[in-house]
């Protein structure tokens, strides 16, 4: 299956690092080419990236710059270490390390990966195959570590279907306010629990529906969605 190299909206907080503008000379790849804002990346540390920005920044490339690349710049030298590392890291993303695997209407797939994580993976693949990972830019490796384990608001109580819940919220985690279609159906969110287990039974169908109007974002109405 191809893999479409989409780069990530910026969340809002993460507006106000944005790079300063860059000047190219437009001579010959090398010099198109932009060194990563790492101030900006830094944001994502703990957040989900497209896996074509987190190999770019192993790289010491800015993702923004897979925007203005053609599709032909990938194959030229320049950019011979970043297609290697990411056909290594797509063939083992989900297995090596955590990744969500995105199916998209046009037939490609998005593949969604924790930075911190990724670069975790970068610094073994490091010692295991130097020949392609030995070089990585400082900042990049910085970013190396694990995401601290989520806590509810009031603290460490937990229960099987706050697990389940939790389980679920997970399909709001490509959610963006300002495209709406990127938000779950309720429909939705309520199959993927009554798919799961509780106590060995059937997940309760009223339970699930509750579970799916709790997660709804609150800037997205009920009802059909205009097409």
């Amino acid at each position: 299956m191809a893999v479409d190299r989409k780069v990530i909206e910026p969340p809002e907080e993460a507006l106000e690092a944005k790079a300063p503008p860059q000047k190219t000379s437009g001579v010959g790849t090398k010099e198109r080419i932009r060194t990563p804002y790492w101030p900006k990346w830094k944001c994502y540390q703990f957040d989900k990236l497209y896996l074509a920005e987190a190999v770019a920044l192993s790289c010491n490339i800015e993702p923004d710059f897979l925007k203005e690349a053609s599709q032909d710049c990938f194959y030229d030298d320049d950019f011979g270490e970043f297609d290697l590392r990411f056909d290594i890291a797509k063939d083992v993303a989900g297995e090596a390390f955590e990744a969500k695997r995105v199916p998209e209407k046009n037939g490609l797939e998005t593949i969604r990966v924790h930075l911190g994580d990724f670069v975790i993976w970068a610094l073994k693949m490091q010692k295991l195959s130097p020949d392609i990972w030995l070089v990585m830019p400082a900042e990049f490796v910085a970013f190396a570590a694990e995401r601290p384990a989520p806590k509810w608001p009031w603290g460490d109580h937990n229960t099987e279907l706050l697990k389940h819940l939790a389980a679920a919220g997970e399909l709001w985690e490509d959610y963006r306010r300002k495209a709406r279609e990127t938000a779950p159906r309720s429909k939705e969110v309520t199959n993927v629990l009554r798919a799961r287990k509780y106590k060995d039974e059937t997940f309760p169908l009223r339970v699930a529906q509750v579970m799916a109007q709790i997660l709804r974002a609150d800037d997205v109405k009920r009802g059909r969605r205009k097409k």
